[in-house]
């Protein structure tokens, strides 16, 4: 009986141990586009996917945004590109409601040519973030 009872003991142990690393899932990643004194074009792929296009949403004077949640990704690249040289950019990138990476373009940036910069390119891999934070321990 004791025998038994180790038995079941030792399943419902080992089944218990398995549990969270069947169930650890990847948290969605949100993606925000912020543009200000006009509007702005992009486009993204994920996993080097079909290109999905997209252009900011007035939320108030002069300010746009465009915001996407996706379930599953490896990697992404996101491109925006602002309608005139004087508006700001910026590309967000969310995991579990917080900040993991970020790229901005200010108003009439210029390059070492003296030409103006419109587009701003932000790529991210899925879990670089942690990679980080463990490099500086």
């Amino acid at each position: 009986m004791v025998n038994n009872i180790n038995k079941i003991c030792l399943a419902v142990l080992l089944i218990f141990s398995f549990l969270p690393a069947c169930s650890e899932e990847e948290e969605p990643v949100k993606i925000s586009v912020i543009g200000t004194g006009g509007n702005f074009e992009g486009h993204y792929k994920v996993d080097g996917g079909r290109t999905v296009t997209f252009s900011g949403e007035n939320i108030g004077y002069s300010q746009y945004e465009y915001e996407v949640e996706i379930d599953e990704l490896d990697y992404i690249e996101v491109t925006a590109i602002k309608s005139t040289p004087s508006q700001t950019l910026e590309i967000k990138i969310y995991k579990d409601d917080v900040k993991v990476k970020s790229a901005q373009l200010s108003s009439n940036y210029q390059d070492s040519d003296d030409e103006f910069v419109t587009m701003l390119e932000l790529d991210y891999e899925y879990g670089e973030e942690e990679d980080d934070e463990s490099s500086t321990e």
